[in-house]
C-alpha cells in the first residue's frame, strides 16, 4: 500500500524504492491572462491528471519559478497539494539561487505534505563537482524528509554519475531525474548507484529500453504521460506495463503506434539539447496541454505565447499525426473554446 504523509529523512531510500512508480505527470502551471497563479485551473488541470493511471504528480520547474515570487511558489503549491488531497506522491523543484532559500522553499513543500523535494545543481554559483558535491552536503540534511536529485543541463553543470554516486550515500537522497537525453550515462548511473536510488531517465523515448534493460520502475516525469495520453487511451501506461510483463514484442507494437505524437513531441523539446539555443518549449508546450483539456494560460515573462499563426501551425501538426481523435480530442473544438 503507498505511504502517505510525512516520511521521515531515515526512511526516505527504503519509501522511494516502494513507492516511487509508474508514470509520474508534470503539468505546466495554470497562469491568468493578468499573470496571476490561476487557482480555479490549477485545481482542474489536478482533478484531470488524477483520472489517469500514473504513480504520482509533480509541482516542477514547469511551474515557472524563475519568474515568480517565493510567495508564489508556496502559494501555488499549497493548492496544488491541496486539490491533490494525499491521494498521490507529490515531488516540488524546491532550487532557488539562495541555497537559504532553497533550504526554506523544500522544507514548507515537505511540511506542506509533498512527498519527495527536487534540488538541482544552483544556477550559478557552483561550477565544480566540489561545489556541486558542498551545495547538497549542505541542503540535504536541512531537509526533513526525501531528497530527489535532479540533473538538468538547464543548471549550467551537468553531474557525473561518479559525483551522483557520491550524492547517493547522503541519507535522504532517495531519487534521480536524470534529465539529460543520455540512456548511456543513465545506465552508468544504475551500474553506480542503482543500489541505494531509484534511477530514472524521464524521456519517454528511452522508457521502453528503460524498462527492458534497467527494470526502470518509473517515468519520474515528463508532460508526455499528459500530452500524449487521456484517461481514454493510455498508450505509454500500455506498453510499460506489456513489458513489464515480459509481452517484449506486444510492448514494442504499442510503442510503435504513438510514434507520430514522439516525434512532434521530441521536435519541441529538442532545444533543452542544443546548448546555443538553450531555451524552455513551454510556450508549445502550455498550448498543447489547453488543447488537451488541462488549463495552462499564457508563458511567464519573460518567455512569450505563441502568435495565432504559431498555434495554427502546431495545431495542424497535431491533427496530421492522426492520432488526436485516438485520443478523444476534438481540436477544433478545443482551439475554439481557447479563442472565445
Amino acid at each position: 500500500m503507498m505511504q502517505t504523509g510525512h516520511i521521515p529523512a531515515k526512511d526516505a531510500k527504503r519509501w522511494a524504492f516502494e513507492n516511487v512508480r509508474g508514470q509520474w505527470a508534470a503539468p505546466l502551471g495554470a497562469i491568468t491572462d493578468d499573470d496571476r497563479i490561476d487557482e480555479p485551473g490549477t485545481r482542474a488541470g489536478v482533478r484531470r491528471l488524477l483520472e489517469l493511471k500514473i504513480g504520482g504528480l509533480a509541482f516542477s520547474s514547469l511551474f515557472e519559478p524563475w519568474s515568480s515570487t517565493h510567495e508564489e511558489r508556496k502559494v501555488g503549491l499549497e493548492i496544488f497539494l491541496d486539490e491533490v488531497a494525499e491521494r498521490l506522491p507529490v515531488y516540488v523543484t524546491v532550487t532557488d539561487h539562495s541555497i537559504k532559500e532553497t533550504v526554506i522553499i523544500g522544507q514548507h513543500a515537505l511540511e506542506h505534505g509533498a512527498a519527495i523535494a527536487l534540488v538541482e545543481c544552483p544556477y550559478e554559483h557552483a561550477k565544480t563537482e566540489q561545489q556541486v558535491l558542498a551545495f547538497f552536503e549542505y541542503v540535504c540534511p536541512r531537509l526533513d524528509g526525501p531528497v530527489g536529485l535532479y540533473n538538468t543541463p538547464h543548471a549550467g553543470f551537468i553531474m557525473s554519475p561518479e559525483l551522483i554516486s557520491r550524492l547517493a550515500d547522503i541519507e535522504n537522497v532517495c531519487a534521480i531525474k536524470n534529465a539529460i537525453n543520455d540512456a548511456e550515462h543513465t545506465a552508468e548511473l544504475y551500474r553506480l548507484a542503482g543500489d541505494r536510488i531509484v534511477v530514472n531517465d524521464p524521456s519517454e523515448k528511452h522508457y521502453l529500453r528503460s524498462v527492458i534493460d534497467h527494470g526502470q520502475q518509473t517515468l519520474f516525469s515528463t508532460t508526455a504521460t499528459h500530452l500524449m495520453q487521456t484517461p481514454s487511451w493510455q498508450p505509454i501506461e500500455e506498453y510499460a506495463t506489456l513489458a513489464r510483463a515480459g509481452d517484449i514484442a506486444a510492448a514494442e507494437r504499442a510503442c510503435a503506434e504513438i510514434e507520430p505524437l514522439r516525434q512532434l513531441w521530441e521536435s519541441i523539446y529538442s532545444v533543452l539539447w542544443v546548448r546555443e539555443h538553450a531555451q524552455h518549449p513551454i510556450a508549445y508546450t502550455k498550448y498543447w496541454q489547453e488543447l488537451m483539456g488541462i488549463p495552462a494560460g499564457p508563458p511567464r515573462p519573460p518567455l512569450a505565447p505563441l502568435t495565432d499563426r504559431q498555434k495554427d501551425e502546431f495545431r495542424g501538426r497535431l491533427a496530421r499525426t492522426g492520432l488526436m481523435q485516438r485520443l478523444g480530442v476534438d481540436l477544433e473544438a478545443t482551439s475554439g473554446a481557447l479563442a472565445r
